[in-house]
């Protein structure tokens, strides 16, 4: 499949979600998320929360699929592992948004996900032979620009060779904001649209 295959699969794929109940047993979830970050996490500029994913394997699990489970789980996918790290870096003041991207592997790497997403009932829509789709989210800076955290390999992204081994081909910033363009280590991004790297 080419990138622009995997572009048009993709085009329509909003970012995750944890739905709510209306009871309080979300609200305490979510409570839960903001102070373990607040006890577990020096907040700092550029200290991403680590802790979500020393807690949480990164795995298949179910959608749609409400706060008060998900927290519960062993094992989160790219989406729920991005849900929660967006709230833990939103809940310390700044502005962050959803992100969404396409990687490349190899093609053993998409099989074996594949198979073990497959034997749990997880969803494999995400994977095409060489490129895969991933969650991510993005903080903004004072200086106007955006900062990718992605709290699956608990890094900050930088747009690097889009020929590498699980090199960043792509992304779309996901807000319903009034912003107009964006700028991510010199690329300039239209929200909403995704822009291929390289």
């Amino acid at each position: 499949m080419t990138l622009d295959r995997a572009i048009k699969k993709w085009s329509d794929r909003r970012p995750a979600r944890f739905d709510r109940h209306e009871s309080l047993c979300c609200s305490i979830a979510i409570e839960w998320i903001r102070s373990m970050d607040q006890s577990m996490r020096r907040v700092e500029p550029f200290n991403g929360p680590t802790w979500i994913r020393a807690r949480y394997d990164w795995g298949p699990q179910p959608w749609p699929i409400y706060w008060c489970e998900a927290v519960l789980r062993s094992s989160l996918d790219c989406g729920g592992l991005a849900i929660l790290a967006s709230y833990a870096l939103g809940s310390t003041g700044r502005e962050v948004i959803p992100i969404q991207l396409i990687q490349r592997f190899e093609t053993q790497d998409t099989a074996h996900w594949r198979a073990a997403f497959t034997e749990k009932d997880g969803d494999t829509s995400w994977l095409t032979e060489t490129y895969v789709y991933h969650e991510a989210c993005a903080v903004f800076l004072r200086s106007g620009e955006m900062a990718v955290w992605d709290p699956t390999d608990c890094a900050w992204l930088i747009p690097d060779s889009p020929q590498g081994y699980s090199s960043t081909v792509a992304i779309r910033i996901v807000t319903d904001g009034q912003v107009e363009l964006i700028d991510w280590a010199g690329f300039n991004m239209e929200p909403r649209r995704w822009v291929e790297l390289g």
